[in-house]
């Protein structure tokens, strides 16, 4: 019989529960008693960096190399806080508002409506819009009579995230990529720059156009979204422009209106 292969290596992250855990930057969960942290396996050999942070203490970041059909271990180990130290939450309230994020949640299908937990709290049920949550790592679980779906989730600052909870697929899908409205101009030849990017939904600035300019608006996103709920037109008549706006809960008046 032949030898059989290493299909990769493997990699335990020893620390305690609740710790968040970053693999070579990308956020991977908190850790758990069931794995003694965080466990991976299957991952390409070669160099790796490992983040943890718990509440309330630095983070720490951890480097080495992994090897084919081994298992490499890394330990974090977090002291108890010090009252110098539980202040330090505090001075991140001074720039409260550029740590913000928004949130869409909504499932399938709509009804009946789920609950929704953020981090172990009740926050509503489905659909929600959430326009003020802190950004950066989240737990999110949504409950609908024996069935429970949940995701962990990495709100980056001033984006705005939106997740459908698939009670028939059994998964929470992140709609956020994928969404962006594309502009172009009658008098521009197809293909052709016209001074304007694409907007999508990850990000809180408008886009801005010259009226006049026979510009087409096309939204491209989910195919089950109602694009006539996610983007507004605003048109000032002073400056002559025209401002769009992808989201929730937007200024101006439907796409369709100025028809």
């Amino acid at each position: 019989m032949a030898p059989l292969e290493a299909s990769g290596a493997d990699l335990q992250v020893v620390t305690e529960p609740g710790v968040k855990v970053w693999l070579n930057g990308r956020y991977k969960g908190r850790a758990t008693s069931q794995e003694g942290g965080r466990f991976f396996e299957k991952l390409p050999p070669g160099h790796f960096v490992v983040k943890a942070q718990k509440d309330g203490h630095r983070a720490q970041k951890k480097s080495g190399r992994l090897s084919r059909g081994l298992t490499t271990t890394v330990e974090f180990a977090f002291e108890a806080a010090t009252k110098r130290r539980a202040t330090r939450p505090q001075k991140k309230k001074r720039s409260k508002r550029q740590r913000r994020a928004g949130l869409r949640v909504r499932s399938a299908p709509p009804s009946p409506p789920a609950d929704i937990h953020l981090d172990g709290q009740w926050i509503g049920r489905t659909p929600l819009t959430l326009q003020n949550v802190s950004a950066g790592a989240h737990r999110l679980e949504l409950r609908r009579r024996d069935q429970m779906l949940a995701a962990d989730l990495d709100l980056q600052p001033g984006a705005r995230a939106r997740v459908k909870a698939h009670f028939l697929q059994g998964e929470v899908l992140d709609e956020t990529r994928g969404e962006k409205v594309v502009v172009a101009s009658r008098r521009a030849t197809p293909g052709a720059s016209v001074g304007a990017d694409a907007l999508d939904s990850t990000s809180q600035r408008p886009l801005e156009l010259k009226a006049g300019g026979g510009w087409r608006v096309r939204y491209e996103g989910q195919p089950d979204t109602d694009a006539d709920a996610r983007l507004r037109l605003e048109f000032n008549p002073k400056q002559k422009t025209i401002t769009v706006f992808l989201g929730d809960r937007l200024p101006g008046v439907p796409i369709d209106d100025l028809k």
